[in-house]
């Protein structure tokens, strides 16, 4: 069973079927993109199971690992065949004490809000690959920044 908000201050329990979970898997990059964006994680089944993977302690703990992994191979010597630009790997460097404080937060104890954890999903798995293969756009620590924040905001 799974709690969701029927729009009208109603919330009900909802049982989870295994479509649920199956649609929860499918269409993850959707509802991660409407999890940041601030969508309630309540709106549907669907939503919710994704919410509540990704504000899991363990898959808080990948996403804090890879973000250490993406700053420390940023600050490694270059190796012949890496991917990346030079200036790639200089915004990962330059934004290393934004992308620390963001590692720090999904390592908190306590909850985690779900569009903080699904912007830092979104970043370490599309944004930081993407910016590091590219030479301009300079965004990068902003972007840490917000989802930072939003991981402390409980409202959703």
């Amino acid at each position: 069973m799974i709690l969701i908000d029927q729009g009208d201050g109603c919330v009900v329990a909802v049982p989870v079927r295994w479509r649920d979970r199956l649609a929860a898997r499918l269409h993850a990059d959707r509802i991660d993109l409407d999890l940041a964006r601030g969508e309630s994680p309540d709106v549907d089944v669907r939503s919710a199971l994704r919410a509540r993977a990704l504000t899991s302690g363990r898959t808080r703990a990948v996403l804090a690992r890879g973000l250490r992994r993406s700053v420390v191979q940023a600050t490694a010597p270059p190796v012949a065949g890496m991917a990346g630009t030079p200036q790639g790997r200089q915004r990962l460097v330059d934004a290393a004490d934004d992308i620390e404080q963001l590692r720090r937060g999904l390592l908190a104890d306590g909850p985690v809000s779900a569009r903080g954890a699904a912007q830092a999903y979104i970043l370490l798995t599309t944004v930081l690959p993407i910016l590091s293969r590219r030479r301009d756009g300079d965004a990068l620590a902003e972007m840490v920044r917000r989802a930072t924040d939003a991981l402390s905001i409980l409202g959703d």
